[in-house]
């Protein structure tokens, strides 16, 4: 059974290596991401995280897109036949043994944190009557 310091693999936490990889991966390839959803018409996209695997040989890297009309697959779709571009400027600029396999994950993280709000934020407007204030009283 996976503890909750698991990474995405199922394995225990990371060591810091994989760490300081996974942020310099974000670092280096952010931008040249940013380009290549612009290229392909997806609007904004962010690189929010990437998850490097212990042994530093895999890279799955998160991505956030603002606009819905676009599908979370087509997304992913239309940034896949980058990933060797990606990783060819990945492997010139972070020396290591060997350059990480990438593969893209959608990050709903953003999604659930707006259907999160959006529902504090109806639950707020629908239960402030004067009845369901603490402190009041409707008979009084």
């Amino acid at each position: 059974m996976a503890s909750r310091n698991d990474d995405a693999w199922g394995r225990p936490a990371p060591s810091t290596r994989p760490r300081r990889v996974a942020e310099s991966i974000r670092r280096e390839l952010a931008q040249p991401l940013q380009r290549i959803a612009s290229d392909a018409g997806l609007g904004m996209l962010t690189l929010s995280e990437v998850d490097v695997s212990p042994d530093l040989r895999d890279a799955r890297l998160y991505v956030t897109h603002l606009g819905g009309e676009i599908s979370h697959d087509e997304v992913l779709r239309r940034l896949h036949p980058h990933l060797g571009e990606l990783r060819a400027l990945l492997g010139r600029a972070v020396r290591l043994r060997y350059t990480p396999r990438l593969s893209f994950r959608f990050d709903e993280s953003v999604e659930r944190g707006a259907r999160i709000d959006s529902l504090l934020h109806e639950s707020g407007a629908t239960g402030e009557s004067a009845g369901d204030r603490p402190g009041t009283d409707e008979d009084g």
